[in-house]
């Protein structure tokens, strides 16, 4: 019997949709920035915070093959901690614009009240950038990032909103995959 139920699980994974459609936001998250970017493998990544969400954005980071990890933090030995986890540089919260500068993605998921990406920082990081596309996963609720972001053409900004919007879609095709 262990062999059929080894059986029926394969074909479940390879013949339905029940394993192929995230549902995790911060798995959908890293999917989402590997498919506006064509590959995360070479690319500079930048999770601000340090709580369970961006660990998961880590994990599936490296699962993904991603190698240039920066991890911002308010508290440097929280981003210390990840970096050393899942490899990478930790740095303190006063050098997010820097790093920002230099992101191909950046994933946010700080808490906090108000923006932490505000108004200002966003001129000045464009500025810097100098065209150089970014991709802007914001996981905050309320948001990390000030709404300018998404108005410039070098920026490609997805939000919680947009996030939740797949993950629905991703749960109607796995519900709708149980029958088969």
């Amino acid at each position: 019997w262990v062999r059929c139920s080894q059986a029926a699980s394969r074909r479940v994974r390879t013949e339905t949709e029940l394993c192929r459609n995230v549902t995790s936001i911060g798995s959908l998250a890293v999917r989402d920035a590997a498919l506006c970017t064509g590959s995360l493998k070479d690319k500079v990544i930048v999770v601000v915070g340090a709580g369970k969400i961006a660990e998961r954005i880590a994990k599936d980071l490296v699962g993904a093959g991603a190698r240039i990890l920066l991890f911002v933090n308010r508290t440097l030995t929280n981003a210390q901690s990840l970096a050393t986890r899942y490899g990478g540089d930790a740095y303190p919260f006063g050098e997010l614009e820097s790093c920002l500068a230099q992101a191909d993605v950046v994933f946010t998921a700080a808490s906090c009240d108000k923006p932490i990406i505000d108004f200002d920082m966003i001129q000045r990081v464009s500025e810097a950038r100098d065209g150089h596309r970014l991709t802007l996963i914001d996981l905050g609720v309320p948001r990390n990032t000030h709404p300018s972001a998404a108005a410039r053409p070098d920026w490609e900004v997805m939000d919680m909103d947009a996030l939740l919007g797949h993950c629905g879609e991703n749960s109607a095709k796995r519900s709708a995959s149980i029958p088969r």
